[in-house]
């Protein structure tokens, strides 16, 4: 019995191609890209979850004042900032959250992750300059890249900077 014969000749057999691997190609990477982005998102958590444990006892808040029993005997301005970009997966999704509205989840992951290596960053500096804590901390976010249209601007890359105010302490007794 019959089924289903398709002839194809030279060229309808490349048109057959060509069509498949306009659907497949771009597919296969949007795939790509949610695993591979996926992995190293993971791997970044994990680094800053390590790196923040090392910070654990270091005095940082975003007060203007030290408290009472610290002495300030010299302060220096302490800044970390870093410009992370989204990988591509995120920006697909986002652009189709643009047309329905709401919160971007897949990219406040991005900023999230840029905002505690910027911290992580200003500690740092604040550690190799001899700081006891940090206080009076700001952070500040930019959107650089993108779509180019205002009315429907698409984050590429954020930039985050984090900044405050190192200070070597002199201990005062409580009184």
């Amino acid at each position: 019995m019959g089924g289903l014969y398709l002839a194809l000749d030279g060229e309808g057999l490349f048109q057959l191609v060509c069509s498949v691997c306009a659907v497949g190609f771009p597919l296969l990477m949007t795939v790509v890209a949610f695993f591979v982005g996926r992995s190293k998102e993971r791997r970044h958590y994990a680094y800053l979850e390590q790196r923040e444990r090392e910070y654990a006892n270091f005095m940082v808040t975003n007060t203007k004042r030290l408290p009472p029993d610290m002495q300030p005997r010299h302060s220096f301005l302490c800044v970390g900032a870093v410009v992370m970009g989204s990988d591509n997966f995120k920006r697909f999704v986002a652009g189709f959250r643009q047309l329905i509205g709401g919160r971007m989840t897949t990219l406040e992951t991005v900023l999230e992750r840029a905002r505690r290596e910027a911290v992580i960053r200003m500690l740092d500096e604040a550690r190799g300059m001899g700081a006891d804590a940090v206080f009076n901390v700001r952070i500040e976010t930019a959107c650089i890249g993108g779509s180019g249209n205002q009315n429907q601007p698409t984050m590429a890359m954020a930039e985050v900077v984090a900044y405050g105010t190192g200070v070597r302490v002199r201990r005062q007794p409580a009184q």
